[in-house]
Parts: C-alpha cells; structure tokens; sequence
C-alpha cells in the first residue's frame, strides 16, 4: 500500500470511527436519562444495576474508541 493509499485508508477509517463514537455517546446519553428516570420512581436495585452496568461498558467503549481517533489523527 502506498503512503497516499494508506492516509485514505485511515481518513475512512477515522470517520467510521467518529461515526461509532457518536451512536456510542447517544447510547450513553439514553443510559443516563433512564437511570435519573429510575431514581423518581420506587426504587428496583436489578433494574438499577442493570442499566448502570450497560452505561458503563456504553461509556468504556466509547472512550476506547476516542483514543483509537486520537492514534488515527496523529497518522494523518
């Protein structure tokens, strides 16, 4: 692969990413919504620890992927 080939590969690759980021931070946004929502109503701890357990991962998976972008951008 050659240097020019190689800095498209990684723009495409870099906006592939930008793009899970943002569906990754919609996600965190809504897990978020729903535990405050959690919190008005009569407390269920399954229900609770569930969807805090999801956010986290939601929230590690999306920084994961920031970093990635960051690696990207250096090689462009």
């Amino acid at each position: 692969m050659t240097p020019e080939e190689r800095k498209i590969y990684n723009f495409g690759l870099l906006k592939l990413k930008e793009d899970e980021v943002y569906k990754w931070g919609s996600r965190v946004a809504r897990l978020k919504e729903n535990l405050v929502s959690l919190l008005n109503e009569p407390f269920n701890v399954k229900e609770f620890k569930m969807v805090s357990d999801d956010l986290a991962e939601a929230i590690t998976k999306r920084d994961e992927l920031k970093k990635q972008i960051d690696e990207l951008r250096k090689e462009i």
